[in-house]
């Protein structure tokens, strides 16, 4: 075969859905040519996402698009990167916290009310 492979060829090449005469003569293609490789390998969506994909995920910065579409498509990688994802938001969201004056007016009502039920006890 001198000529280069279509990109349906290489599609399904990829998919393993090529009869097995045409398989075979697409594999022996592509051992010989380095162009048809590189498409080939352009195709071909990652296996998993990187760690500095997941965490660019997280924090809402990944632009790779073939990464986006596989993190819908991979249950694994969907799933792990949802959880980083969560893990960040909780970093970022702020801590209740109780002002000092909330607090003492609370204490303050507490002890109001624990010296009318003692009082109140008493007679």
């Amino acid at each position: 075969m001198t000529e280069h492979l279509s990109a349906e060829e290489l599609q399904g090449y990829i998919a393993r859905n090529l009869g097995a005469e045409a398989l075979a003569v697409a594999a022996e293609h592509l051992a010989a040519c380095p162009a048809c490789r590189d498409r080939a390998a352009s195709l071909t969506p990652p296996s998993h996402l990187t760690k500095d994909q997941f965490v660019a995920y997280a924090e809402g910065r990944l632009k790779d698009l073939p990464a986006r579409i596989h993190i819908l498509e991979c249950t694994a990688c969907r799933v792990e990167a949802t959880d980083l994802r969560q893990a960040a938001d909780l970093q970022k969201a702020p801590s209740p916290k109780i002002s000092r004056f909330w607090l003492t007016l609370t204490l303050a009502a507490c002890l109001v009310l624990i010296t009318l039920l003692l009082v109140l006890r008493r007679t």
